[in-house]
C-alpha cells in the first residue's frame, strides 16, 4: 500500500506540474483521494479530474498488477468560489488549516504617456462595458466585465448604477516580477486588447506588504484614485490555526472611550501585561469636531471635507499600529484573542457631547482590523458580549460603581482606584473562559449557544 500511495502522489503532482495546477492540499486514503487543487477558471473542473485520473489508473494498473481487480474509479467534484470572503477549512486528522486572503494595496506611478494613454483607454472601455456598450476590451477583462454586468443587474433589478468599477485582472493574465531596476523593484504585467503581451508598468508597494506579493496572486484590480492609478493586488496563503482548547491563554480587548483598545492576557488564571492602546483617538476626534464647527459657521464646507480626510487618515494610521500591536502580542504569548462586543452603546449615550464621542469613535473598524490580521497570522478570534463588565468587579463578581471613564469602585470588597477598562478587559477573559468551560470543553457548544462567536 505504501508504495501504491507514493507512486499515485508522484503522478498527480507530475500532472499538476504540467497543467499549471497548484495543489493546496491532498489526502490519499485507502479508499478515495482528496484533493484540493487550484487552476484557471476557464479549463472545465471535470477536465483537471480527467488528467489527474485518466493518468494516475492507467500507469497504477501497469505498474501494480493486482490493480486490475478492481472497478472503474467514479469520482466527486466542487467548486470554490476564492473570491468569497470565508476562509475554505482542510482538515488532516487533529490538524486544522484555512485558507485565508489578502490584499495588498501598490500604487503605479512613471507611466509614461503612451502607457498612460493605454492604460486610461482599457480602463474606460472597461467602465463602458459595465454601462452595456459594446467596447473594444481585452477578452480575459470582457469575461470579467460581463460577469460583474451581469451581478450588478441581478443586484440593481436590471439598473445600471452610474459610478466606476474597478478594472478587475484575471489571475492568468497579468503576473508581477520582481526585478533589481531601479526605477520600481516590482512590475506589473496588465493586458491591454492591442498589445500583445500587454504593458508593463512599476508599482510602488509599501516595505510591510512585500513579502505577500510572493504567495499565490489570485486577482488583481485596477483604480483610478482621482491622481493616480491604484492596484489591488488578493494574495492568499494555508494557515494553520491554533487551537485554542483547552484556553491555557487568553488575550482580552476591552473597547473604550478614553482609551480605544485596552488588553491583558490571563495565562493559567494569572493576569499579566495590562496594556492601553489608542488614547489620542479621543484628542483627535474632539479637534477636528471644535474645527468643523467653527468651518461650518463660516460655510467653508470644500475645507470641512478635506479636513475630514485628514482625520480619517490619522485615526485609520492609530489604529492599524494598535491592531498590529495586539496581534504581535497575542503571536509572543500564543494566546487566542477575545474581543468584547459593544451592542447598544449609541442608544445608551446620554448628552449631546457624550453621543458625539460614542458615535465617531471607530470600535467596529478597529475589530476588523484586529480580526483579519490576527486570522492572517493562524492567531483565532473570538468575540463576547461586554455587557456590564466594566460595572462587575472582577475580584469578587459584584456589581461596582464606575466613578469616572478610569477609575472602578466596589463597595462590596474594597477595590478602589482600579481602571475601569482593565477591570472590563479582565471580566471578558473571566466571561469567555467560563463559557467554554475550564476543562476544555469543546468551542463549537459555546459557538452554537451564541454567547461566543467565532471570527
Amino acid at each position: 500500500m505504501d508504495g501504491i500511495k507514493e507512486r499515485l502522489e508522484q503522478i498527480i503532482k507530475e500532472v499538476a506540474e504540467e497543467k499549471g495546477i497548484g495543489i493546496l492540499d491532498l489526502v490519499i486514503n485507502p479508499d478515495h483521494v482528496h484533493l484540493f487543487a487550484s487552476a484557471n477558471p476557464m479549463v472545465p473542473a471535470h477536465g483537471i479530474v480527467k488528467d489527474f485520473k485518466g493518468r494516475s489508473s492507467r500507469l497504477l494498473r501497469q505498474e501494480f498488477p493486482e490493480l486490475l481487480k478492481l472497478p472503474s474509479l467514479c469520482y466527486f467534484v466542487s467548486t470554490l468560489e476564492t473570491s468569497r470572503r470565508k476562509p475554505f477549512k482542510i482538515h488532516r486528522g487533529s490538524e486544522q488549516e484555512m485558507i485565508r486572503q489578502k490584499t495588498v494595496k501598490a500604487k503605479i506611478f512613471g507611466l509614461t504617456r503612451i502607457k498612460e494613454a493605454m492604460l486610461r483607454e482599457e480602463y474606460d472601455y472597461f467602465q463602458a462595458v459595465l454601462r452595456g456598450v459594446d467596447a473594444p476590451l481585452y477578452s480575459a477583462t470582457r469575461q470579467q466585465a460581463e460577469r460583474l454586468l451581469s451581478k450588478i443587474r441581478k443586484q440593481n433589478r436590471g439598473h445600471l448604477k452610474r459610478k466606476e468599477y474597478p478594472m478587475i485582472l484575471r489571475r492568468d493574465v497579468f503576473n508581477i516580477r520582481e526585478t533589481e531596476n531601479k526605477l520600481a523593484r516590482f512590475w506589473v504585467k496588465i493586458p491591454v486588447h492591442y498589445v500583445r503581451g500587454g504593458i508593463k508598468v512599476p508599482i510602488q508597494v509599501p516595505k510591510n506588504q512585500e513579502y505577500p506579493l510572493s504567495l499565490d496572486i489570485r486577482e488583481g484590480k485596477l483604480l483610478w484614485k482621482g491622481d493616480h492609478w491604484s492596484l489591488q493586488i488578493t494574495v492568499m496563503k494555508e494557515v494553520e490555526v491554533r487551537q485554542p482548547q483547552p484556553p491555557s491563554t487568553v488575550l482580552a480587548v476591552d473597547l473604550g472611550e478614553r482609551y480605544v483598545a485596552t488588553s491583558v492576557v490571563i495565562a493559567d488564571g494569572v493576569m499579566k501585561n495590562p496594556k492601553f492602546y489608542g488614547k489620542q483617538v479621543r484628542g483627535i476626534r474632539r479637534h477636528y469636531a471644535w474645527l468643523r464647527r467653527r468651518l461650518g459657521e463660516r460655510k467653508l464646507l470644500t475645507v470641512m471635507k478635506r479636513i475630514g480626510n485628514t482625520e480619517k487618515r490619522k485615526v485609520n494610521a492609530i489604529l492599524h499600529k494598535v491592531s498590529r500591536e495586539i496581534v504581535n502580542e497575542a503571536e509572543k504569548q500564543r494566546a487566542a484573542i477575545v474581543l468584547g462586543v459593544l451592542k447598544g452603546i449609541r442608544n445608551k449615550a446620554k448628552g449631546k457631547r457624550m453621543n458625539r464621542i460614542v458615535s465617531n469613535m471607530p470600535y467596529y473598524r478597529l475589530m476588523q482590523m484586529i480580526t483579519y490580521k490576527a486570522l492572517w497570522e493562524g492567531i483565532p478570534v473570538y468575540k463576547i458580549s461586554e455587557r456590564n463588565t466594566s460595572k462587575t468587579c472582577y475580584r469578587c463578581g459584584n456589581m461596582g460603581e464606575r466613578l469616572s471613564q478610569a477609575r472602578f469602585k466596589c463597595p462590596t470588597c474594597g477595590l478602589d482606584y482600579f481602571n475601569a477598562d482593565l477591570n472590563g478587559a479582565i471580566n471578558i477573559a473571566e466571561r469567555f473562559s467560563s463559557y467554554i468551560g475550564e476543562n476544555g470543553a469543546e468551542l463549537d457548544t459555546a459557538h452554537n449557544s451564541g454567547d461566543v462567536k467565532p471570527c
